[in-house]
Parts: C-alpha cells; sequence; structure tokens
C-alpha cells in the first residue's frame, strides 16, 4: 500500500522537478534575448550621440547598396557634395587633401553617367573595379572620363560617349553579370575591361 501511495507523489514531483529545469531554460532564453536586445538597441544610441542621424554609414556603406545578382552596386542618383553630415568611405575623399570628391551616379548608377548617344557617335562600356571607378578622385578624373574627353579632342565629329561602369571591389563574375545586362539594355558599340587585382 505505501508502494502505491509512494508512486502518484514521486512522479508529481518528478514533474515539479522537469517544470522548474524547463521554466529555467525560458528563463535563461528570455534573458539572453533582452541582453542581445539592449545590446543593440545601446549599440545604435552610442553611434547616434557619436555621429548624429548618419550613424548608419559608419557601420553599412552609402555610395554601396545590395544588388540581387551582383551582389551590390553603387546607389543610383546620388551626389555625395550634398549629403548631410558624415561619410565614412574612404574612396568618397582625395588621400592627399582630404576634400570629399565630387562623386555622382545617374538613374542607372554609373559614375558621372551620361547615356545620351549622338546619332553617329560611338558609346563604349569601361567595366572595373575601383581602378575604373576612381578611388579618390572627381568624375572627371576618372580614366573613363578621360578617355572620352581624349577620344572627342581626337576626333569631335565621331561624338564619343564613354559609360564609367567600374564599382569598387568587383571581380569578373561581378562584371560579366553586368556587361549581359548592360548589352541587352544599351546601344553599346565597345566594351573596355581592366581588371586583375579583384581576381585574388
Amino acid at each position: 500500500m505505501a508502494y502505491v501511495l509512494l508512486s502518484p507523489i514521486l512522479f508529481i514531483s518528478a514533474g515539479f522537478v522537469f517544470l522548474s529545469h524547463a521554466s529555467l531554460g525560458l528563463v535563461i532564453l528570455l534573458s539572453l534575448m533582452v541582453a542581445v536586445i539592449g545590446t543593440e538597441v545601446a549599440f545604435r544610441l552610442i553611434l547616434f550621440a557619436i555621429y548624429g542621424f548618419n550613424y548608419k554609414y559608419k557601420v553599412r556603406p552609402y555610395v554601396l547598396v545590395d544588388d540581387p545578382v551582383c551582389g551590390y552596386r553603387l546607389r543610383k542618383n546620388i551626389d555625395i557634395s550634398k549629403v548631410d553630415g558624415d561619410l565614412y568611405e574612404k574612396y568618397a575623399f582625395n588621400p592627399i587633401d582630404g576634400r570629399r570628391i565630387k562623386f555622382t551616379t545617374g538613374a542607372l548608377g554609373f559614375r558621372g553617367e551620361k547615356l545620351n548617344k549622338r546619332d553617329g557617335g560611338l558609346m563604349i562600356y569601361c567595366s572595373g573595379g575601383s581602378t575604373t571607378a576612381g578611388y579618390g578622385v572627381d568624375d572627371d578624373e576618372t580614366w573613363p572620363a578621360q578617355l572620352e574627353k581624349k577620344l572627342n579632342e581626337k576626333d569631335p565629329d565621331r561624338g564619343y560617349k564613354v559609360i564609367n561602369g567600374g564599382v569598387y571591389g568587383w571581380n569578373s563574375s561581378q562584371e560579366l553579370e553586368k556587361i549581359k545586362e548592360v548589352i541587352e539594355e544599351h546601344d553599346i558599340d565597345a566594351i573596355m575591361l581592366q581588371q586583375g587585382w579583384n581576381e585574388e
């Protein structure tokens, strides 16, 4: 009889132990979630106090944005000279005097974009990484801009348009995807590729 009475007591005791372990696990899990969320909020408040509203550009770049095909690309329709507050991308500044460079993109996200092709003109698409995009130089100082200037000085009647399709850090696989898109959507006459450093 004692055995019969003890069995429910042992069963009930085991249930309480199980519940207390489950409750402890739940408390630990909730504590970890609160700690993570609290740390995130504190981190954002500290960054906001130091850097202001543009604190997000300290963590995520302003010039580069996500792209579903190439991973990332240049942000469309920007002029970094008109961005209020601080920027933290080193290629947005002249490495000699530290000034913010003239950096613009158009509706298609190309640096110093100009796609209006004159009748009979030639459109050249230049692809590459930071060397093509222009590291720390103004729009008109990139090699694609200089190429367009020199070609039009030599043959002004031809009406050359040179597109700067360079993106910082891109390798040839990313460029290939973009070139496919550009060829399909635009009347491109020639492609120039400057690549190598980012293949390592």
